[in-house]
């Protein structure tokens, strides 16, 4: 299998991440790393780690010419994907998370036990700050998942799924790949979002409680910390609720549902107008089953709606 992992300005962390990959009890894997223009001793790290364990490699930027340009993290981690055959599993990693011993291990068989072949499974993770201390629920409690019950349509406005919690087939890469919308997905651009929703709708994405990793949370994290103030929160929530638009349009163009209804989900959600979303077109989404996991995310992303309305010109 491949193990993807896009690195930057990691030098604080990644050797224990590295070392983690390395003593996993599953063993036949090869990770590729693509630097994004690290300026401190990242790449020296990922050099030794590969020279004491050849199943390491770095992979080399590419561009058409001159200096390539760094891609970002979600860029960084497309690009990884086009090294995925389409008979092998992949698996996402971070910089700064730890792994468990049995993280791939697990993850494997429960894909295993998957039968279409664009498939993934997600487990959950322990979260720590910094210095990996508890600093509160598990990621799946912390995003609010509960059960799988409409899990296509609480994905499509919510992401539970940590990628470096996360393993795909070949197929799924090749798919996620294919379908990425470059050009017309608005930013930001979410690997992990996009790949979870690609298996759910065009295949299988099963999600497992247990914890398989450390998943570390700081400030230099890419996603942050939720921004200070009523209007910035609000804003954040309408962009991503036009990156789930122009997602949901994506897949509804893009390639066939592997169930029915998961096709009237989307087509819901892909009426709705991003830019000023109308109650019956959010009305008509939310009787489809397009909700977000909690109350409190409802509350919040209606909050933003009316937010949004009320500024928008005409």
């Amino acid at each position: 299998m491949k193990v993807l992992l896009s690195t930057y300005n990691g030098e604080a962390w990644l050797d224990e991440l590295l070392q983690s990959v390395r003593d996993q009890t599953y063993t036949d894997w090869t990770m590729l790393v693509r630097d994004d223009a690290s300026n401190d001793r990242t790449v020296e790290i990922v050099r030794a780690h590969a020279k004491a364990d050849p199943r390491i490699q770095l992979v080399a930027r590419q561009s058409p010419g001159g200096t390539p340009a760094p891609l970002g993290a979600a860029g960084s981690f497309f690009s990884l994907l086009g090294h995925v055959e389409a008979d092998e599993p992949f698996a996402f990693c971070d910089q700064d998370d730890v792994w468990f011993p049995h993280k791939l291990e697990w993850s494997l068989d429960a894909l295993d036990k998957l039968e279409h072949p664009v498939a993934a499974v997600a487990t959950d993770a322990e979260v720590g700050g910094a210095n990996l201390e508890p600093i509160g629920p598990s990621a799946l409690q912390l995003h609010g998942f509960r059960d799988t019950d409409d899990l296509l349509g609480r994905l499509l406005v919510n992401n539970v799924v940590i990628g470096a919690a996360m393993v795909g087939t070949g197929e799924l890469a090749a798919l996620a790949r294919r379908l990425h919308p470059t050009r017309s997905i608005t930013d930001p651009a979410f690997h992990d979002w996009w790949c979870a929703l690609v298996a759910a709708y065009a295949g299988e994405l099963m999600i497992l409680p247990a914890p398989t990793m450390a998943w570390r949370r700081h400030v230099a994290t890419v996603t942050g910390k939720t921004p200070a103030g009523t209007a910035r929160r609000a804003d954040r929530r309408m962009q991503y609720f036009r990156w789930s638009v122009d997602s949901a349009r994506t897949l509804a163009s893009g390639t066939p549902a592997a169930v029915e209804r998961h096709e009237q989900l989307v087509a819901a959600l892909a009426a709705v107008d991003p830019t000023r979303p109308l109650p019956s077109q959010l009305t008509r989404a939310w009787r489809a089953g397009v909700r977000p996991w909690t109350t409190q995310h409802g509350i919040g992303l209606v909050g933003s709606l009316a937010r949004n309305l009320r500024h928008r010109p005409g």
